[in-house]
């Protein structure tokens, strides 16, 4: 964890980052797995695991976006995927932010890295993220 959060603040030097649990004694790893829960039987490799928590993870933070900036900010992104995958992705993210909203509105931390390692055979999601958002 000590290099994941070296990292974190190497590259967010101006933010509080928090990882492990917060007073409550919750995990923002554990959140993030139960957020994409219903999308993890379609990954049977670290990287495919990998690439779902790259798009969960951009479709979590935009939703804490103000709701104005959410669709330019998506726009622009997108605009940066291969022209086959852009409508998918879109998709995709759109759908991860309504079950952002919908199941996970009482978060608000924004997550600012993530690292996924291969412990005997499963995977252990470590994640640093921002302090609660007001």
């Amino acid at each position: 964890m000590a290099t994941l959060r070296q990292r974190s603040i190497q590259r967010n030097p101006e933010m509080q980052l928090h990882d492990g649990a917060d007073a409550d004694g919750v995990k923002m790893s554990e959140v993030i797995e139960d957020f994409l829960e219903p999308y993890q039987d379609s990954t049977a490799t670290a990287r495919e695991y990998r690439m779902l928590l790259n798009v969960g993870l951009i479709a979590w933070n935009l939703s804490l976006f103000p709701e104005q900036k959410q669709s330019p900010e998506l726009d622009r992104l997108i605009a940066k995927l291969p022209e086959e995958g852009k409508e998918m992705g879109k998709d995709l993210v759109k759908k991860l932010m309504a079950r952002k909203k919908q199941l996970f509105s009482w978060c608000r931390r924004m997550v600012v890295d993530f690292e996924l390692t291969d412990t005997a055979g499963s995977w252990h999601l470590s994640v640093t993220s921002t302090l609660d958002q007001a």
